[in-house]
């Protein structure tokens, strides 16, 4: 994996305004790259909050646009952590739908991408941050 090209999705993350631009540089460059996705292991930590974040976040895109879920059906997360560039990356099955998802822990920042019902694909920026809700 080129830490260039690393350093390139970081910067693309966190300045462009097309999140599509973003996750199409991911797939091309990391996702399609038999060395990158040989890099990196399971990640350690079983009460990471990636574990939390990653489906509730994905079950709130699908459901945003469509997709009815009932009891959610949640399979095949296992996260890879590339621990000396701080980069997990994975996917998951909610139901029928396939979720992909990248995350840099120094910018506590990532992305996850579904195909929703509408067969339009619908993304999300993610952080781990919980979020203070204010009720009025």
């Amino acid at each position: 994996m080129s830490v260039k090209n690393l350093n390139a999705l970081k910067l693309k993350l966190i300045s462009e305004p097309d999140f599509m631009v973003t996750m199409e540089y991911f797939f091309d460059h990391f996702a399609e790259n038999d060395e990158f996705m040989k890099l990196g292991g399971p990640l350690p930590d079983r009460n990471h909050r990636i574990f939390e974040v990653v489906p509730r976040t994905g079950a709130e895109l699908l459901t945003t646009y469509g997709v009815k879920l009932g009891n959610i059906a949640i399979g095949g997360l296992r996260p890879i952590y590339v621990a000396e560039e701080q980069f997990i990356h994975g996917s998951l099955m909610l139901e029928r739908y396939l979720i992909v998802f990248f995350y840099f822990e120094d910018l506590d920042v990532g992305l996850l991408c579904a195909d929703t019902a509408d067969g339009m694909t619908r993304l999300a920026r993610l952080t781990l941050r919980p979020i203070k809700k204010k009720f009025f």
